[in-house]
């Protein structure tokens, strides 16, 4: 097919045959994420000002941002945002963040974003409770990204400090690509835009790596951004003291009943005590889970089944969710 560009539509989106993976994979249809997503945020009155929508070269990974109008901030507008795939290399994600009025860089807390569904059994109606809970508790959350804003314009970070977290960002948690790392330099030095607060503070640094990320791939954007906020925060002391519940899906029964499951926090601890190396650990190890259908009589594996296996194993063998490799995915894109 031709090369396609970062930025697509709802209607190319919907446009794209479905997968036929068998067994007990269970699709989740962009188009079935997207009318969900806008119908629950109009329910909730919240009204989006603009769609986003990216994906690779042939549709198969896809991710959608909502800008919505809010006047809680000055400097801030509510989004929220999800990510997708066909291909078995991503669950579905979504979260709600905030997005910077000047530049468009997008903050999502380290939390936000965290629940992700495998493709199989109830998959479906689990991401629709999850898009549903996120969006109930939009207002609430979005307080929390403006709160942690105003701690970071009072915290100071001098250049060592700088370099010394781009470079574990890069080197150790491999959650920057070179690109962003040269992007981010640039920044430095000559900043795109004004974020209202000294040039040293923690606001302005973090927006130069949120502005790099803007050149994430829509199979590792949403990660990224989460787990870079998971990392400043943890290094310069911004805690998750917040009463505000976060909610996770559950199962059918919840969607059915409108009863969420509700977790609630404990101060200052990270969200379902996962660390971050941990966390990182999770994501890189999703990329190549393979879900296996059996017989469960005897456990024996087709033939099908193992070439299928082989296939994925092949095709994600060099991609490295949080790595270099995330250069070679940017060829997809003519941004």
């Amino acid at each position: 097919m031709p090369r396609r560009t970062g930025t697509t539509t709802k209607e190319y989106l919907a446009s794209i045959p479905l997968p036929q993976h068998g067994g007990r994979y269970t699709v989740i249809p962009h188009k079935f994420i997207i009318d969900n997503a806008l119908s629950e945020l109009a329910k909730q009155g919240l009204n989006v000002e603009t769609e986003l929508y990216r994906c690779s070269l042939d549709g198969n990974v896809a991710s959608g941002v909502y800008y919505i109008q809010n006047n809680q901030d000055p400097e801030l507008g509510m989004m929220f945002s999800w990510s997708n795939s066909y291909d078995k290399t991503m669950k579905f994600k979504c979260a709600v963040g905030a997005y910077v009025q000047t530049s468009k860089n997008l903050i999502i807390k380290r939390d936000m974003g965290s629940y992700g569904r495998k493709h199989t059994g109830n998959a479906d109606s689990e991401a629709l409770l999850t898009i549903v809970d996120q969006i109930q508790y939009a207002s609430q959350n979005f307080a929390r990204i403006v709160d942690d804003k105003e701690k970071m314009k009072l915290i100071t970070v001098s250049k060592e400090e700088a370099s010394d977290c781009v470079g574990r960002l890069f080197l150790d948690k491999e959650l920057l690509t070179t690109e962003q790392l040269s992007i981010i330099k640039l920044q430095l030095k000559k900043p795109s835009f004004d974020y209202l607060s000294a040039a040293d503070s923690l606001w302005v640094f973090y927006n130069h790596i949120s502005f790099a990320l803007q050149k994430a791939h829509p199979k590792t954007w949403l990660d990224q951004q989460r787990l870079v906020n998971w990392f400043l925060c943890d290094r310069f002391g911004i805690n998750l003291s917040y009463s505000v519940p976060v909610v996770v899906a559950s199962t059918e029964t919840d969607l059915i009943n409108n009863d969420a499951l509700q977790i609630e926090q404990e101060p200052e601890s990270p969200y379902r005590q996962i660390t971050l190396e941990e966390s990182i650990a999770e994501i890189e190890a999703e990329q190549v889970s393979v879900e296996v259908e059996v017989k469960d009589s005897d456990y024996v594996v087709s033939v099908e089944e193992v070439a299928e296996v082989q296939d994925f194993t092949a095709e994600v063998d060099d991609f490295n969710l949080l790595g270099a490799s995330n250069n070679n995915m940017m060829e997809d894109f003519d941004l």
